[in-house]
Parts: C-alpha cells; structure tokens; sequence
C-alpha cells in the first residue's frame, strides 16, 4: 500500500488499522472458520530523502522480514539506513 502525502505516524496507524481488521476477521468456508494474521514493513519517503524508488522497496521488504522475525502479526517501522563513515 502506497499512501502518498502521509507521514510516518499516519503511515503507522493506517498498517496498525489494517493489521488489526486483520487479525478480528473471522473467515468462513464451507463448514470451517478460521483466522489469519499478517505483518507488515513501513518505510517512508519524503521530499529530503536521498533513496531510489528501489531503496525505497527494499526499506519496506526488510522492515517487512524484521515483523516477522520479531513473531509476525506486527507492524514494523524500518530503521534509517545507516551511512558508510568512509563515503
């Protein structure tokens, strides 16, 4: 999901809203309920940010990996990317 002129803090409640909608569904098929969890990566991109489009993914997939790492059903904020001291 891609929410264009949205800051981290709105980002981050929106993926909490949609993870826990989530995570209250109950699904039905034939004669079976079930529920399903899902874990998401948050990254953001603004107008003072260096990073390509694919950094840009690649912050969100390893925010993503780092949720389900922590035990899934989560939402995941990625970390800066921390610069090389040599350049």
């Amino acid at each position: 999901v891609v929410l264009s002129e949205t800051g981290m803090e709105e980002g981050l409640a929106v993926a909490e809203k949609i993870r826990k909608e989530i995570d209250d569904a109950t699904f039905r098929e034939d004669h079976e309920t079930y529920h399903v969890t899902m874990s998401l990566g948050l990254a953001s991109h603004g107008p003072d940010t260096k990073n390509t489009k694919n950094e840009f993914i690649e912050q969100a997939d390893s925010a993503l990996l780092e949720a389900k790492k922590q035990g899934k059903n989560r939402v995941q904020v990625s970390a800066p990317k921390k610069k090389k001291w040599f350049g």
